[in-house]
């Protein structure tokens, strides 16, 4: 398709991750970016939007070149250092 860049990227879900424990449809991704395979402990499935990610899930993303670094952003976060 002409004008359309689309990439299959993996990220792995960092330990300490802001994210762990969210279900997918509370991420924020952008409307043209999916998660379509999850690798937790070496078993592989297809996730649904209420899959809650955990630390160290690999996830395979369809993502649209432009929102590329919106996703990275959104599946590296980290959790803020608890103040003491």
């Amino acid at each position: 398709m002409e004008g359309i860049d689309i990439q299959l990227v993996e990220f792995m879900i960092p330990f300490s991750s802001a994210i762990a424990g969210k279900p997918i449809v509370e991420l924020g991704f952008p409307r043209d970016s999916l998660i379509v395979l999850i690798n937790r402990d070496e078993n592989f499935f297809v996730p649904s939007g209420g899959t809650v990610l955990e630390e160290g899930d690999v996830v395979l993303t369809l993502v649209n070149q432009k929102n590329l670094a919106e996703v990275r952003d959104i599946l590296m976060r980290w959790k803020k250092p608890k103040e003491e």
